[in-house]
């Protein structure tokens, strides 16, 4: 078992009111779909009504640290849901980890942002091709759709700068 799964594991015992069931189930599915290589970056999860978003822990956002993810209570209804956040507030705890907050400053902040709905998409397409239940299926296209709208919206921004 790695520090970090027990890190997380010890922060949903201590605060139940994260929806332990949706947050357990992502990192068993990003395990069993082997998407969990940046789970590593992420000190624990919290739940809060704030954006889904990767926080610094104690020690700021310092190269090789580890982040705290926040999952607003939308993107925890459900493991499908939870997973797709987590996944993607990992690729951005790796890339803060690996460069440091420099890497997400400035005018790249975006560039990264886009990168990461990307891989998240390759992420989902992958699970999709695997996934053999129906209503698992739909909701991966919803978060799919929900990824790709994201994309577009990021892209368009850039646009009109």
């Amino acid at each position: 078992m790695t520090t970090n799964k027990v890190l997380v594991r010890q922060y949903l015992r201590r605060h139940p009111a994260t929806p332990t069931k949706a947050v357990n189930g992502a990192i068993r599915t990003l395990h069993r779909l082997k998407a969990d290589k940046d789970l590593k970056h992420i000190c624990h999860v919290e739940l809060s009504d704030d954006p889904s978003q990767v926080m610094p822990n104690g020690a700021g956002f310092r190269r090789g640290n580890c982040s705290v993810v926040n999952v607003e209570p939308r993107d925890s209804e459900d493991e499908v849901g939870a997973a797709f956040t987590l996944r993607h507030e990992a690729i951005h705890a790796r890339v803060i980890a690996e460069k440091g907050k420099e890497a997400v400053e400035g005018g790249r902040g975006r560039q990264h942002e886009i990168a990461a709905h990307e891989e998240t998409v390759r992420f989902g397409q992958a699970w999709l091709a695997r996934e053999k239940d129906a209503s698992t299926r739909k909701r991966i296209e919803e978060e799919l759709a929900d990824e790709k709208a994201s994309i577009a919206h990021l892209k368009a921004q850039g646009d009109e700068v």
